[in-house]
């Protein structure tokens, strides 16, 4: 394009193509950029969707069992204490896993 004096109107060079054009061949698009009419982009309609609000609570819950948090420590059959958290019930070995048995 030719630098042409015409009145109320600068030189503007496109923030995309770098072409040199007149003010009033440039516009502001929605990302901020002054780009000529050749360069402009609509913002995509799905950039204006709203979600449905996705509530992840549950609809009611349960105390804990306050009888397992009333003991500090548990106490095998060998006088060993143990945690809370350190309990392994005896159903939850499967059957022939215990080598000490006689």
């Amino acid at each position: 394009m030719k630098t042409t004096f015409k009145s109320g109107q600068w030189n503007v060079i496109c923030d995309r193509c770098g072409f040199k054009r007149k003010s009033n061949d440039v516009r502001e698009e929605w990302t901020g950029l002054m780009v000529c009419e050749e360069c402009w982009e609509p913002r995509h309609p799905q950039d204006f969707i709203r979600s449905i609000p996705d509530d992840q609570t549950v609809p009611f819950t349960r105390p804990d069992d306050s009888s397992i948090d009333d003991a500090d420590t548990y106490t095998d059959i060998e006088g060993t204490s143990y945690p809370p958290t350190y309990i392994i019930s005896p159903d939850a070995v499967p059957d022939g896993t215990n080598d000490n048995e006689i």
